[in-house]
């Protein structure tokens, strides 16, 4: 039986060490393991997940799966379309308009979008009153 439960909790202390010098961690954002939401992993989470779930097949059954990381570890693990379902000429390189973060932000309640993302030079508006 694979302790997964084990493997993160190392994983949360030390971090996971996927080869040629990089290290995964939980780290929000930076560090790879989980997605922008912080709560659900990312593909290179669910790799390093089902590599240890294919390590532990091998080690127990004699089997020979393997599953190179590098792939998962340099593709971009992002968003591709737009709220319409079309890829947007104008966006990023990330795929995401600038209507498809007004429509973000509109529908997560975040406020106005001047206010989350406010223009060069101009000073955010406080969200919290002091």
């Amino acid at each position: 039986m694979l302790d997964v439960h084990s493997l993160f909790d190392d994983i949360v202390a030390h971090g996971y060490d996927a080869g040629g010098g990089i290290v995964v961690t939980t780290t929000f954002l930076t560090g790879g393991l989980f997605s922008a939401d912080g709560f659900h992993a990312s593909n290179i989470g669910y790799a390093i997940v089902a590599k240890e779930i294919l390590d532990h097949l091998n080690a127990t059954n004699g089997t020979n799966f393997d599953l190179d990381l590098a792939h998962t570890l340099f593709e971009p693990d992002v968003p591709v379309i737009t709220t319409t379902g079309v890829r947007d000429p104008a966006a990023g390189p990330f795929g995401f308009s600038l209507s498809m973060w007004k429509e973000l932000v509109r529908t997560n309640s975040f406020g106005d979008f001047e206010t989350v993302f406010p223009r060069p030079g101009k000073r955010a508006k406080r969200l919290i009153e002091r």
